[in-house]
């Protein structure tokens, strides 16, 4: 049965839009494959500097640089003392959360009254 050129050029434009379709969903699967790669690339890096950060700050503060404005010998002694008397860790915690409240500061920042915990923000006036 023959065939006419209508028919041809009917079936070659819908061929056409067929390809065009199938390529396009091909580019955006591409495109979503390198936007994922980028994405979880800046991920990574963003957690190796956060990382890098962390490791720092803990080397900072910890790694053995000892503040001379910290009571060190008291603390450890307190921490002796609730040891020998058969205290918990927290009750330690405790006592040195009210001790640095107490002896760090001019005024109080943190006290309860009232069953309420109140922050100090500052003075108003002179």
């Amino acid at each position: 049965m023959p065939v006419s050129n209508e028919e041809v050029l009917a079936a070659v434009v819908s061929l056409k839009a067929d390809i065009q379709r199938i390529a396009e969903a091909l580019e955006k699967q591409q495109d979503r494959k390198s936007y994922q790669a980028e994405y979880y690339k800046k991920r990574k890096a963003a957690k190796a500097a956060k990382l890098k950060r962390l490791e720092n700050k803990d080397r900072h503060c910890l790694g053995g640089m000892r503040d001379p404005r910290l009571p060190h010998e008291t603390w450890t002694k307190q921490l002796k003392a609730f040891a020998e008397r058969g205290l918990s860790a927290y009750n330690f915690l405790t006592w040195l959360a009210w001790s640095w409240n107490h002896n760090t500061y001019e005024h109080v920042p943190i006290t309860k009254s009232g069953g309420y915990m109140h922050v100090y923000i500052g003075l108003s006036g002179g």
